[in-house]
């Protein structure tokens, strides 16, 4: 006698009547048939003398040689005493748990508390930008807990093989970012970005051209009979004697500066500079970078910014203004804008006038030490002032000894 009763056409051609009614298959499966027609698949059981009911779905989505192996697999555990019903909600649990904990969901929450302490519009874009293009196509759907180490190095692999490797150590860092959070989350156990930095090409760091001490001198000298932009001259210039980056140089407002104080000083907002601080950054400006903003000032008229643009008085200069400018005078590769920084600490420095940290703080650099570097960036202010008279002093004497 066979088991199951049911076939394709049987059910297909069952009709709906004025109440429900059921047509059995064999070992409790049933279909269940609606007065509007519609066939629903169910099976009875029982656990533990209690009587329980399964749903399948409806026919035909599911279809009858599909429902009898559904059905085999249930009676499987119910004749372990195990209710195949509370497996489903368990599985179920497991899969929300999953989504809740996929790196896609917990890489959203770390942006969360993380955004607030990135000064900087462009830096929060950079950061989900990179999140949203590079890691999360590959790692965005996998439970935070089944990622491994391969996982995540075929990931940055990816990026490496675009030719950005910079990018590619950023990706690392943030992803093990996450991860550390992921941790103190309770999400996983393990950081499996923890230790994947060797496994990535060494970058060869390039260093802006500097000039040496004996050389800066000639620079400065054609510098001063340079016959192109008045503008691009007194940037060169002020780059020179104000150690400041290309770009917070370039992107100078009016508004920023005092000139008419006892102690004249340029203040950049935190947020300008590479390094962001909620504090802004003070440049004591010596009597020759006062001079040359004067000359600027009767220059770019009644602008809100310093250095305006040839063709779009709205924008700055950029930096391949002053780069070209210093490639005309012959020192491409030799010297660059950003190198006007190297030349003023290693002269500052070999002077040994001056505190590191003085000389530090004037770069911008970030002073490792969290409590030194808040008390010093009060006390070294004075000596600052001096410093900077004194190195805008000392190339007006070495271009003197290079005429």
């Amino acid at each position: 006698m066979p088991i199951y009763k049911l076939t394709h056409r049987k059910i297909q051609t069952a009709k709906p009547k004025n109440n429900p009614y059921k047509i059995f298959d064999g070992r409790g499966l049933y279909v269940l048939i609606k007065p509007n027609g519609t066939k629903y698949w169910r099976m009875k059981y029982r656990i533990k003398g209690k009587e329980k009911l399964r749903s399948y779905g409806r026919f035909p989505e599911i279809s009858l040689d599909e429902v009898r192996n559904l059905a085999e697999e249930d009676l499987v555990l119910i004749r372990q005493d195990v209710d195949p019903i509370k497996i489903d909600i368990e599985n179920r649990n497991n899969e929300k748990l999953e989504a809740k904990n996929s790196f896609q969901i917990v890489a959203s929450e770390w942006i969360e508390k993380r955004i607030f302490t990135w000064k900087s519009e462009k830096h929060k874009a950079d950061v989900i930008r990179s999140i949203e293009l590079d890691i999360l196509p590959k790692l965005g759907g996998i439970s935070i807990n089944d990622i491994t180490p391969v996982d995540v190095l075929e990931c940055v692999r990816s990026i490496e093989e675009r030719g950005v490797g910079e990018t590619a150590y950023r990706a690392l860092q943030r992803i093990r970012s996450i991860f550390r959070y992921s941790i103190a989350t309770g999400r996983c156990l393990s950081n499996p970005a923890r230790d994947l930095t060797p496994a990535l090409k060494k970058i060869i760091v390039k260093h802006h051209p500097a000039l040496s001490e004996q050389k800066i001198a000639e620079f400065l000298n054609k510098l001063e009979n340079f016959q192109g932009s008045k503008f691009t001259k007194i940037a060169l210039e002020l780059i020179h004697l104000t150690a400041l980056r290309p770009k917070e140089l370039r992107f100078g407002r009016w508004e920023e500066i005092n000139l008419e104080a006892d102690n004249p000083e340029w203040r950049i907002p935190g947020e300008r500079m590479k390094i962001k601080a909620n504090k802004e950054h003070i440049v004591p400006l010596s009597k020759q970078a006062v001079v040359l903003l004067k000359d600027l000032r009767s220059l770019s008229g009644h602008g809100e910014i310093l250095f305006t643009g040839r063709n779009n008085p709205a924008r700055p200069i950029s930096e391949n203004t002053m780069n070209k400018a210093i490639a005309k005078m012959g020192y491409k590769g030799l010297h660059s804008s950003h190198g006007s920084r190297t030349v003023f600490s290693t002269i500052s420095n070999e002077s040994e006038l001056w505190p590191v940290d003085a000389i530090e703080l004037q770069l911008d650099h970030k002073l490792k030490d969290k409590i030194r570097a808040a008390y010093s960036r009060g006390l070294y202010l004075k000596q600052r002032r001096k410093l900077m008279q004194w190195y805008a002093d000392y190339l007006d004497e070495l271009k003197l000894k290079g005429k």
